[in-house]
């Protein structure tokens, strides 16, 4: 029996790309029986497969914002949709969906669809469709894949550790990376982000015992640390902690992951955490926030950080303080939080004049 697999595309994203493609952008698909292929073999000559039926094993991956494609079944999933940088993924749609986006008419030959298909896998009309990249839209990339009816996957495929990533399935993630010690062992700082992200602090231990780096960063130079405090997971952050995740690493943009905490968690448990770890109350970001101002709003972190010295007085490039962050607002949060604050100016102006 085939999975089906469920598939979204927000209207927005078809409007830009009916406004986007030109019918000279993809070849007629070709009547030939399938040819099979792997996802590599197609990023890495498109024009040779361009139009052309192929089936390939691959894993269907379905995402936001239209972002779904085909990746090798060797491969987790990346934890940063899309895989923009990635030549072994290519971006996939049902077949009317396709023909609609292309203004091609839906003639994929018919004789070849009611054949009877040896693919066991992934079956469709592949294209290499070129079209201009546009900033802060949806781009799905120069290789594309129209599905026969729906993507589907055969029953007997066995799981990949794609799968069960994207899934967040840790116990079957568990059993693969048990089962073959060099995926766990090329992938393991990869997917510490994930068992933290699902909070599942028995999968980091694990990991961590292997050799799972804490200090390890993504593209933005975010780290596990700050992943489990941005998610307000604790019991993780002390398992982190514990083996010698840095508390004090910053992100592209300066944030650390008590920033994180002070924004995100509400019951002053993950900030006094950090804290008590040796988080700095207050660091900078690169445009002079602090965790004090991001906890605007949040009053069981901001007297923990007041607590820890953390200072009311600092000014960031848009002018703004914890005082006006809090006292400007008229919620209960920020009243409370605006008393505390104002009641440590006083507290340090009285100081300042003792002095």
């Amino acid at each position: 029996m085939n999975a089906r697999i469920v598939f979204s595309f927000p209207l927005s994203a078809v409007l830009l790309l009916l406004v986007l493609s030109k019918p000279s952008y993809c070849k007629e698909p070709s009547a030939t029986h399938s040819v099979r292929v792997t996802i590599s073999d197609v990023a890495a000559d498109p024009q040779k497969y361009d139009g052309k039926l192929v089936c390939v094993n691959a894993v269907a991956v379905n995402g936001w914002e239209g972002d779904n494609f085909l990746i090798d079944p060797s491969k987790p999933v990346p934890l940063e949709f899309p895989t923009r940088g990635d030549p072994a993924s290519v971006w996939y749609y049902p077949k009317q969906l396709y023909s609609m986006l292309s203004h091609q008419s839906p003639r994929a030959n018919e004789a070849a669809e009611t054949e009877t298909s040896d693919c066991h896998d992934v079956e469709g009309y592949f294209h290499f469709v070129e079209k201009p990249r546009m900033m802060d839209v949806f781009y799905p990339g120069h290789l594309q894949f129209e599905c026969l009816e729906y993507c589907t996957i055969a029953d007997p495929q066995p799981h990949s550790l794609a799968s069960a990533t994207h899934s967040l399935d840790i116990d079957e993630t568990r059993r693969i990376l048990r089962s073959n010690p060099d995926l766990r062992n090329k992938y393991k700082n990869l997917l510490l982000f994930l068992a933290v992200y699902a909070g599942r602090t028995d999968f980091a231990q694990e990991l961590l015992t292997a050799g799972a780096d804490p200090t390890y960063t993504g593209r933005s130079l975010e780290t596990s640390l700050m992943v489990a405090a941005l998610k307000c997971k604790i019991d993780v952050a002390r398992t982190l902690l514990s083996h010698g995740a840095p508390v004090n690493a910053a992100n592209i943009n300066g944030d650390t992951a008590l920033m994180d905490a002070s924004r995100a968690c509400r019951d002053g448990q993950m900030v006094k955490l950090l804290l008590e770890a040796g988080a700095n109350p207050n660091a900078k970001s690169k445009t002079n926030f602090t965790a004090l101002m991001c906890a605007s709003g949040n009053p069981l972190n901001v007297e923990e950080l007041l607590k820890a010295g953390a200072d009311p007085t600092v000014k960031n490039d848009y002018g703004d303080t914890a005082e006006s962050d809090n006292c400007d607002r008229g919620e209960a949060g920020h009243a409370q939080a605006c008393s505390l604050i104002r009641e440590a100016l006083k507290q340090a102006a009285g100081h300042f004049q003792d002095h």
